[in-house]
């Protein structure tokens, strides 16, 4: 079971979670004569000092109705910072923007109340905050958390409003290497922007969307770019060559198996990469060639997974995993990835 956090103030909201595969029916006992079922993953709060030990108990199929138990230990006289052993923390989007643009605010979740002041005569409450400014000013910004023991801190941050904001926090992403008729994506994002446009290289026309796919037919190094602005006007350009080539290699191969030890008939989940062509196969004589899908083993026993990943220059590479499937795997507070006898 995983707690957060396992020490706390009276009216903290505290997290609880459980991930067990396949598991089911979960129901909790708080300790405090409140329950709740349905959820592996639940959100309590304690109203009174004390330590409690919550259960959670669930059904596994094919292995049983098992329960698991923690402590957590609610007091008047936590200090502020001591809520899941890490600090609260602000954040804010930006620190220099334009007149107009939307900033976003965050901070710790779990405590008792929040209070958000702009600077500018405008507050709110809540762990997250929505706001702009429309004069050029430099603002103050300030946060106050308060958590269930009545102690509180305040943090700050300064907004900087100027019509000359630069174009901030860019970033262009574009493959390295593709076979010619591969599709891709290209994106390029940043604050505030306003609007795009691409030179791609091929004498196509400029594209003026953020996100787009595309293809080039020949092989060859393309020399892309692209010019963003923002909201004040301001411009920057972005560089990045994209080398197209019969001999490009399967990039990034996935392959995901969500649990190697399993009971018999508990699902397992498989994945590989979207952008490839493949084939999957099991080890029971099974395969798919889907890029997401689950499978269950009947019988006891070692299961060699093989993944081929092919990409449309007929290049491919293998990939391989084990499946175990036994009739008496242990599951335990440390361990709970797995079945009790």
């Amino acid at each position: 079971m995983y707690i957060f956090s396992d020490v706390a103030c009276p009216g903290d909201q505290i997290e609880m979670n459980i991930y067990v595969p396949g598991a089911m029916n979960f129901s909790w006992n708080f300790d405090d004569g409140q329950a709740e079922s349905g959820s592996s993953y639940v959100t309590h709060i304690y109203s009174s000092p004390g330590e409690y030990h919550p259960v959670v108990t669930f059904d596994v199929p094919g292995c049983g109705s098992y329960s698991v138990t923690d402590t957590v230990t609610i007091t008047n006289t936590l200090p502020y910072f001591s809520l899941g052993n890490s600090n609260v923390y602000m954040g804010v989007s930006s620190d220099s923007v334009c007149p107009g643009d939307q900033l976003n605010g965050w901070t710790s979740e779990g405590y008792s109340s929040y209070t958000w002041d702009f600077g500018d005569g405008n507050s709110t409450s809540g762990t997250s905050a929505q706001w702009s400014y429309g004069a050029i000013s430099d603002y103050n910004v300030s946060l106050t958390v308060t958590n269930g023991c009545g102690v509180d801190t305040v943090l700050t941050d300064v907004v900087v409003v100027s019509n000359s904001t630069p174009v901030q926090n860019t970033n262009l992403y574009a493959p390295d290497t593709i076979c010619p008729g591969e599709e891709f994506y290209i994106d390029v994002y940043g604050d505030n922007l306003v609007s795009y446009s691409w030179d791609m290289d091929d004498g196509s026309p400029a594209q003026t969307d953020s996100y787009f796919e595309y293809t080039y037919n020949n092989t060859g190094s393309y020399n892309i770019s692209v010019t963003v602005t923002n909201t004040c006007g301001s411009t920057l350009t972005l560089y990045d060559t994209i080398h197209v080539t019969n001999q490009s290699p399967v990039s990034n191969p996935g392959f995901y198996v969500s649990t190697n030890n399993v009971c018999p008939g508990d699902e397992v989940e498989f994945g590989a990469n979207s952008n490839y062509s493949y084939n999957i196969s099991f080890g029971d004589g099974n395969n798919t060639v889907n890029s997401y899908t689950t499978h269950s083993y009947d019988t006891p026993g070692t299961y060699p997974i093989v993944a081929t990943i092919q990409n449309v220059c007929g290049n491919s590479v293998t990939l391989y995993d084990t499946v175990v499937v036994s009739n008496n795997l242990p599951i335990n507070a440390n361990n709970l990835y797995k079945c009790l006898p």
